[in-house]
């Protein structure tokens, strides 16, 4: 048996009725003020806000877009030549 989705679970809706659903659902969520329902879907937005903005300086551009920094590429090659000729003057 499953329950019906929270606000925060749901798609977007696709049509104006699917909107207002969603509309009574909220403000039915919050003992029928609107002001209520108002408050906590800003705070949600506020947080879902703040959370892309958080995973945007998590997440490197390099990253997304599948590639290396050149900064990073510099580092994997000086790591890569430390393997391969540090061993030949003794040195690691």
């Amino acid at each position: 048996m499953t329950s019906a989705p929270s606000l925060s679970q749901s798609a977007p809706p696709n049509t104006p009725d699917e909107l207002e659903r969603d509309v009574d659902q909220a403000v039915a969520l919050c003992g029928g003020n609107m002001r209520a329902a108002l408050r906590a879907v800003l705070l949600a937005n506020a947080f879902l806000d703040a959370e892309v903005e958080r995973l945007t300086r998590a997440v490197s551009i390099g990253f997304t877009r599948g590639k290396l920094s050149p900064s990073r590429r510099a580092s994997e090659t000086l790591d890569e030549w430390r393997k391969n000729f540090g061993s030949a003057n003794g040195r690691t």
